[in-house]
């Protein structure tokens, strides 16, 4: 969140600032479709239930506890049933966005094994605790050849080949693809 924005407190202050965020996504959004008229249409018709579900998250950050799971809940069914009642034919998908976006996760995932190989060695490193750690960063650079060599480009162009009818249900599950 912006510095400038109060602290999160225990009151729901962060989740009316995570509303606010979307609302201010949702502006930047419809101000880059503006030479585009049918990427404006869709992106409007997606503020409308994405705005509506920000509103619903905001108003539910000032009600108590048992009733705000209750209208988050609410506020994310809006949102994510959204999408099935607009005109998404102004959509443009790149399938090389979803394809890297997956490739930052997968990178996170093996720094992430890099640094428990390292933690889990302790104190006392021995004979042992060195084979085992070469052997891990052996089976992570492995796994990592095995995906942006090999999976991850034979996913990327499963998801172009897709039909213009289906890109957005390939481009949605094209992270389980990889």
């Amino acid at each position: 969140m912006p510095p400038g924005w109060p602290p999160a407190s225990p009151s729901g202050n962060r989740w009316t600032r995570s509303g606010l965020a979307v609302l201010i996504v949702i502006d930047l959004f419809v101000l880059a479709s503006r030479s585009d008229p049918e990427l404006r249409h869709s992106v409007l018709g997606l503020a409308l239930s994405t705005g509506a579900a920000s509103a619903i998250l905001i108003a539910g950050s000032f009600l108590d506890s048992g009733a705000q799971a209750a209208v988050w809940l609410a506020a994310l069914a809006f949102d994510m049933a959204g999408p099935l009642f607009i005109d998404t034919s102004g959509w443009r998908l790149e399938p090389a966005h979803f394809a890297e976006r997956h490739g930052l996760i997968v990178i996170v995932a093996f720094g992430e094994s890099i640094v428990a190989i390292g933690a889990g060695a302790g104190a006392e490193v021995d004979g042992g605790v060195m084979a085992a750690a070469v052997l891990g960063i052996a089976v992570a650079a492995a796994f990592w050849w095995a995906y942006f060599d090999v999976s991850a480009l034979l996913a990327l162009e499963a998801v172009r080949f897709a039909d213009a009818r289906n890109d957005a249900r390939h481009a949605g599950h094209s992270h389980n693809t990889a």
